[in-house]
């Protein structure tokens, strides 16, 4: 089905846009600066200002891996899609 991701100070929210329920949250350790779908809308990315970046799988609302900028905030993010 179709998602929205909302961010709110640390927490991104993933909602059913038919019926606006809330799917699940996200909560990071500091502000989302990003996000950003893959391109089969079945991940999502969130960047925030702990020099973080998150990727969830987005039907289950899960946290899959927990990645560290070391060169500083991420600003953006995006997804390239592979052939």
């Amino acid at each position: 089905g179709r998602t929205v991701a909302i961010a709110e100070d640390t927490k991104v929210s993933l909602w059913n846009p038919d019926n606006w329920q809330c799917r699940g949250r996200i909560v990071r350790k500091s502000g989302v600066i990003t996000i950003v779908f893959s391109p089969d809308s079945k991940t999502l990315a969130v960047g925030d200002y702990s020099m973080g970046v998150t990727i969830v799988d987005v039907q289950a609302c899960e946290i899959l891996q927990e990645l560290i900028n070391p060169l500083g905030v991420v600003w953006s993010l995006a997804f390239h899609e592979n052939h």
